[in-house]
């Protein structure tokens, strides 16, 4: 299964995964080619394959290497400024709603990972009841986000979170989660995923 991960022009992903998680030791980084480190890169599993080869005491100090480690270290950084921004907001919001949910990556960082940064959050996806909603955005507009998208407003009125969030000098998004799907999504409907069974877990 490894070698499809260094045959192909896209590594295969899912070998990679299963390395990591069954903790096997991956070939050295130079078999890579460019095209290869590249897609690694723009995948965004530099950090995660980073992290499996330093099981390789050989490592050597190739682009290969020097390329995958940058993406790893450009990676720390900003998980660190959106945890910050994270925990900024959930103290600003302590005692003015219920505690929030975490969704995706600012979650399953630090709970399924050897190391937070492992999982890339592209955006802060935080889930409240819909009547604390618009408590939470004022308190992000207060921080300084403001909303933009391409869609309109009348999308997301029918949409699981609201327009989202983003803040310029932070370079952060934030979306806001009345749901974990639209209503229409037949997966709404599923009683594993109604309000009272996330508030339960």
């Amino acid at each position: 299964m490894l070698q499809c991960l260094y045959l192909s022009t896209r590594p295969d992903l899912l070998a990679l995964l299963a390395t990591v998680s069954k903790d096997h030791q991956l070939p050295p980084l130079s078999l890579l080619n460019d095209r290869q480190v590249r897609w690694i890169i723009e995948a965004g599993v530099g950090p995660l394959f980073w992290f499996a080869s330093q099981k390789d005491s050989k490592t050597e100090d190739s682009r290969s290497c020097r390329d995958v480690k940058a993406a790893d270290l450009t990676t720390r950084l900003i998980n660190e400024i959106q945890l910050d921004t994270l925990s900024e907001i959930l103290v600003r919001c302590k005692g003015l709603l219920p505690p929030i949910t975490l969704l995706k990556g600012c979650s399953t960082g630090s709970e399924l990972y050897p190391q937070p940064h492992l999982r890339v959050i592209r955006d802060l996806d935080l889930l409240v009841e819909p009547k604390d909603q618009s408590k939470l955005e004022a308190i992000l507009l207060e921080m300084g986000f403001r909303q933009r998208s391409t869609n309109s407003l009348e999308f997301y009125a029918m949409h699981h979170h609201s327009m989202p969030f983003y803040h310029s000098s932070r370079d952060i998004w934030v979306e806001v989660h009345r749901g974990l799907f639209p209503a229409s999504n037949k997966l709404a409907k599923l009683p594993v995923f109604s309000s009272r069974n996330i508030r339960a877990e």
